[in-house]
């Protein structure tokens, strides 16, 4: 799996980066972020890749997608970490509850992790079931296509079968 590693994100406009998308979490393209490790990203995508085992080229392209998917939700869980510590000023004795009533600031970047949280869940599930498909679909074809002769053949009979 080809990932391309920024070191900070592209200089441009804002309109051109919404548009694009090119890097962070809501990426159209996939790119390590800025203190993302590309050894620890290739580590986890082989003990996915292994437990998944794609077998052929379309199977590789849906255990990426979820690679990639699972890769998203783990920098959620982070920056999740991250808008937490900041709304208690890492007091571990305080609640959120007060932060959350009493800043603005706080409720939209819990609102946008949340959002993003959900997003890739939706990605992540949308990955596996396309897989899960696509191997439900190989297996019934598959099934088909050694039970069934192809048009325009004659099945093959076990020597010693006569039909009458």
């Amino acid at each position: 799996m080809a990932v391309k590693v920024s070191g900070t994100p592209p200089h441009r406009n804002r309109e051109s980066k919404k548009a694009n998308c090119g890097y962070g979490l809501r990426a159209q393209s996939f790119d390590l972020l800025p203190g993302e490790s590309l050894q620890e990203f290739e580590a986890f995508a082989a003990s996915i890749k292994e437990d998944l085992a794609p077998s052929d080229r379309m199977e590789r392209h849906y255990v990426e997608s979820i690679v990639i998917a699972m890769w998203r939700e783990m920098r959620i869980d982070q920056l999740e970490a991250e808008v937490l510590s900041d709304m208690t000023g890492n007091g571990k004795d305080q609640s959120y509850g007060p932060a959350l009533a009493n800043h603005a600031k706080h409720r939209t970047s819990l609102n946008t992790v949340l959002r993003l949280r959900s997003q890739a869940q939706s990605d992540l599930q949308r990955a596996i079931e396309s897989l899960d498909t696509y191997r439900k679909n190989r297996r019934e074809l598959a099934k088909l296509s050694v039970h069934e002769p192809v048009r325009g053949t004659q099945a093959q009979r076990p020597s010693g079968v006569t039909i009458h």
